[in-house]
Parts: C-alpha cells; sequence; structure tokens
C-alpha cells in the first residue's frame, strides 16, 4: 500500500469514527449519560478535524495542536466562521472538565445543546473537503 492509499485509508477510518461518535452520543443522550454525550460530541469534532488535516498533509500531534491548526488554517483564512471556532473549543473545554475536574456533572440542556453543535459542526467540515476526498 502506498503513503497515499495509507492516508486515505486513515481519513475514511477518521470519517467513520465520526459517524459513530454521533451516533454514541444520541445513544448517551437518550440513556442521561450527559457526561458521555459530551465527551462523544467533542470527539466527533476532533475526529472530523483531523481528517481533515490529514486530507490537507497535516498529521498534528495533539488536541490542542489541531485546534490550533484549524483556526490558522480555516477560521483566519475566512473558510469558516468564528463562530464555527468557537464551537470546537466549547467541547474541547467543555471534554477536559469532564476527564480532568474533580465533581463535574454535565445536565441535558448543555450536553443537548452540544450534540447538536457538533452535528452542524460536522456538516461544515464535510464540506471542506477537496472533491476527491470524502
Amino acid at each position: 500500500m502506498s503513503r497515499e492509499e495509507d492516508r486515505s485509508s486513515l481519513i475514511a477510518h477518521r470519517l467513520w469514527q465520526v459517524d459513530d461518535a454521533l451516533r454514541t452520543a444520541h445513544a448517551m443522550l437518550e440513556q442521561g449519560f450527559y457526561n458521555g454525550t459530551v465527551n462523544r460530541a467533542y470527539y466527533a469534532m476532533f475526529y472530523a478535524v483531523h481528517a481533515l488535516a490529514l486530507s490537507n498533509g497535516y498529521t498534528g500531534k495533539t488536541h490542542k495542536g489541531m485546534v490550533v491548526w484549524f483556526d490558522s488554517e480555516y477560521v483566519k483564512t475566512g473558510k469558516v466562521s468564528r463562530e464555527t471556532s468557537a464551537v470546537l473549543r466549547m467541547a474541547f473545554s467543555a471534554r477536559q472538565q469532564n476527564d480532568y475536574e474533580e465533581i463535574i456533572q454535565q445536565n441535558f440542556e448543555t450536553a443537548d445543546k452540544l450534540l447538536h453543535a457538533a452535528e452542524h459542526f460536522v456538516a461544515v467540515l464535510k464540506t471542506l473537503f477537496p472533491h476527491d476526498r470524502p
């Protein structure tokens, strides 16, 4: 397999992860697992950014690095709105709180809002892929 085929396979896998994370987030929301919903909504966005980065030849090493890359390549250039980036940053922050702060309990309203924002974010990002990509 060539390097380009490897990259294409990884992009396809990341896009599968996007859809899987969104499906899982919906199931968790329905079952009342709000912290899990926030986590999966964030990861759907992260995987979408990662796939987009790979399609542009960028391979970031950290979550924060991906957010910075996204802002540099897509927000500062006007390809996406600042609001789009704000949603990613909000989700990143909520996920960080869930994982690293003590006694964080998300509620339905927050989880539901973030999940719908993640779905919109992913839809926007999917329009940005080069035409020869998924």
